[in-house]
């Protein structure tokens, strides 16, 4: 892949941004062309063929510890790749992105890369290990941030439809404040993300978004207060996908000794509560 591989993001328009701002999510076809999409793909396969069975379990072994993506069925088959591939690097770190997390923020603000993973949600068969589908949650209450603002640019590597699992998101909810971290199970071993629509009946009065269907390069962004699923990937086909995230870069960590995106807590990193998520795990990328 050719150098400035991050040129070729394109810009999100004004009614784009407008539309996230109303619904708390927005379609972005055609974000990155279908080449990069494949490159990325390919990569993201590259890194997973060299992930070692031992580095798998201990990924395993914290997500269970930590209630985090592994119980909640997303397939994380590698955190931070920009740490180890320097075209991801470029895509993460790119002003283009970073001048389109600006607008969808809304305000004049610096904007913070936060997380980039390559997501794999395998085929589910009731007979074999397989992703389920993904509770209804929010992003944001299971974080040490302090503001909104935290947005993830979720983009498909491959021809992804409905039936494979793509997400789907409650309009609007991103207004409705925070519903809490219902990833964590209860005493009787479920989520309350599982129930998240019955015990919170004013969730009715909003739409739910439509099922997508994603060429290599599309992309979803949604809030991280907005609600969003996705169900099983029924066919016999893996779900791969490329997913980037931002914090304005005025955000403060809580103190809430829960993991940041790079696995640790910000204390383990030496960030004190307060203060915001200065460091190399998060660099500036905009302006």
């Amino acid at each position: 892949m050719a150098t400035g591989i991050e040129a070729q993001e394109r810009a999100i328009t004004q009614e784009e941004a407008d539309f996230y701002d109303e619904h708390g999510w927005v379609f972005l076809p055609g974000l990155l062309p279908e080449q990069v999409a494949t490159d990325l793909l390919q990569r993201a396969q590259a890194l997973q063929a060299k992930q070692d069975a031992r580095e798998r379990e201990l990924v395993k072994e914290r997500d269970k510890q930590h209630k985090g993506y592994t119980d909640m069925n997303h397939a994380v088959i590698l955190s931070m790749p920009s740490q180890q591939d320097d075209v991801v690097r470029s895509l993460v770190m790119s002003k283009k992105a970073g001048a389109n997390a600006q607008k969808l923020i809304g305000r004049s603000v610096g904007v913070r890369a936060w997380a980039n993973f390559f997501l794999y949600k395998a085929p589910f068969r009731q007979s074999e290990e397989g992703a389920d589908e993904t509770i209804w949650h929010q992003d944001d209450p299971a974080s040490p941030r302090d503001r909104s603002g935290h947005m993830v640019m979720w983009m498909s590597l491959v021809h992804a439809t409905p039936e494979m699992g793509t997400m789907r998101f409650i309009s609007g909810s991103h207004r409705e404040g925070s519903f809490g971290n219902v990833a964590i199970r209860t005493p009787d071993g479920d989520f309350e993300g599982n129930h998240l629509i019955e015990r919170h009946p004013r969730l009715a009065r909003h739409q739910l978004s439509p099922p997508f269907t994603y060429r290599p390069g599309d992309a979803t962004v949604h809030s991280g207060l907005t609600l969003h699923s996705a169900p099983r990937n029924v066919t016999n086909r893996p779900r791969w996908a490329f997913l980037r995230a931002y914090i304005p870069a005025d955000t403060l960590n809580t103190g809430a000794g829960v993991l940041a995106s790079n696995g640790r807590t910000p204390s383990e990193m030496g960030i004190e509560p307060n203060r915001p998520f200065e460091g190399p795990d998060f660099p500036v990328i905009y302006p």
